[in-house]
């Protein structure tokens, strides 16, 4: 997990690789902390239950009851009993068919192309130890099972690319494999935006290419499996709660701008 300093805040990002690669990375130089890929099991982005919304990132001047004055990358901030900073804003990008390895490679091979991750990694931090999401035992690499693993703690018997909608049929042994999909896996599971709701924070899922909010169609570059809010039935068939969160990645810009009405950057935020 990377952490970084924001006016009046203390957020943390996530830039999630996800591929094939599932042996674990070397630290990068200088760097320290934890991180996340698809194949992670752990989403990196617990919420800090205390409702508030904003902590001076300061002499820790706003610390809540319970919570201490810490250190973390030089960087003064609020920490929990068990040494984690309070984070106000927690960033998740998930990189699609791209191993660890590859991402950093590409990274290293072309700076000026990749200048914001080539930031994120060199000023921040980089984990080291993370593992695919299994299931029976074994590593299951299609995108969707690492996705609802990230977002729920578990693939949730997920084991394909299926459909987020009841209608498409129970999975059977020929209708979800790693090529085929074409089957229901749509889940009534508590996850991480039932969490963060709860404790009165904000989320938002932005899936680049989505067009109009909570698409359930593939279109074009956009793939629904690649936005596991979807296939939460306390989100999805929630029609006002869906397109209130599930939004197209354009949305993102206008939201940390805080320009449009009533936006302003989520506590959690997911980019697909």
């Amino acid at each position: 997990m990377t952490a970084a300093a924001c006016v009046g805040v203390f957020s943390a990002s996530v830039i999630a690789a996800c591929g094939s690669d599932d042996s674990a990375i070397s630290a990068l130089p200088g760097l320290d902390g934890g991180g996340a890929n698809e194949s992670s099991a752990s989403d990196g982005a617990s919420s800090s239950g205390d409702g508030s919304s904003s902590i001076d990132a300061g002499p820790c001047a706003s610390c809540p009851t319970g919570y201490t004055c810490g250190t973390f990358n030089g960087i003064e901030a609020c920490k929990s009993p068990a040494g984690i900073p309070l984070f106000d804003h927690v960033f998740l990008t998930m990189m699609e068919n791209l191993s660890y390895s590859t991402l950093d490679d590409a990274i290293n091979q072309d700076a000026s192309a990749t200048a914001s991750l080539h930031a994120a990694r060199d000023n921040y931090a980089t984990g080291d130890d993370y593992h695919g999401a299994h299931s029976g035992g074994k590593a299951v690499h299609p995108s969707l099972p690492n996705y609802i693993s990230i977002t729920s703690g578990d693939p949730q018997g997920v084991s394909c690319d299926c459909q987020p909608l009841p209608e498409a049929g129970a999975c059977g042994t020929f209708s979800c494999t790693l090529l085929t999909g074409s089957c229901a896996c749509n889940q009534a599971v508590p996850n991480i935006a039932d969490q963060i709701e709860t404790a009165s924070k904000t989320w938002k899922a932005y899936g680049e290419n989505m067009g109009t909010p909570c698409n359930l169609a593939d279109e074009g570059d956009y793939a629904v499996r690649h936005i596991p809010f979807l296939y939460y039935d306390g989100i999805r068939d929630d029609a006002v709660r869906c397109t209130k969160h599930v939004v197209d990645f354009t949305n993102l810009a206008t939201d940390l701008s805080g320009s449009g009405a009533g936006t302003s950057a989520p506590n959690f935020v997911y980019v697909a």
